[in-house]
C-alpha cells in the first residue's frame, strides 16, 4: 500500500487476486509446526477450526481505539474517518472474498480481552494463562 501510495482505509484498491494470495501465504504460517505470533485481521476467522492456533481478539472502546491508532507510527497517517473507513472496507473485502460473515465475531478466537479496562499487564497474563492450558 505504501509502495503504490493507497491509502490504508482504500482496500478496494488492492486486486483481489493479490489479496487472496496474501492471506493464503499467511495460512502456511497457521499450518506451520513452528510457533508465530502474527497481528492479522481475518486471522480468528481464518483459523477457527485449528486447535493448535491460539486465537485472541483484542477489543476496545472506540473513543480510546481511535486516540491510540492516532499515535502509533504508520506507513500512513490517518484521521479518525479514515479508520472507520478503513474498518469498513475490510469487512466489505472481506465479505466479497470470503463469506457474508463478520470475521470479528468472539464465537471465532479462543479469548476476548477489553484493553480498554485491562492494563498491558493484565492482558499479557490472561493470554499466557490461556496459551499454558
Amino acid at each position: 500500500m505504501l509502495k503504490n501510495n493507497i491509502p490504508l482505509y482504500d482496500k478496494e484498491k488492492i486486486p483481489d487476486h493479490l489479496d487472496k494470495k496474501i492471506d493464503l501465504e499467511f495460512s502456511k504460517f497457521t499450518d506451520s509446526k513452528k510457533g508465530y505470533i502474527i497481528d492479522a485481521h481475518y486471522a480468528g476467522y481464518f483459523n477457527r477450526n485449528k486447535k493448535h492456533v491460539l486465537k485472541i481478539l483484542l477489543l476496545c472502546d472506540d473513543n480510546v481505539r481511535f486516540k491510540r491508532a492516532m499515535l502509533r507510527k504508520h506507513t500512513h497517517i490517518e484521521s479518525i474517518d479514515e479508520i472507520r473507513k478503513r474498518e469498513i472496507g475490510l469487512d466489505k473485502k472481506f465479505r466479497k472474498l470470503y463469506a457474508d460473515k463478520n470475521f470479528l465475531d468472539p464465537k471465532y478466537f479462543d479469548i476476548v480481552i477489553n484493553t480498554a479496562i485491562s492494563t498491558i499487564e493484565e492482558t499479557a497474563e490472561s493470554v499466557i494463562r490461556k496459551f499454558k492450558k
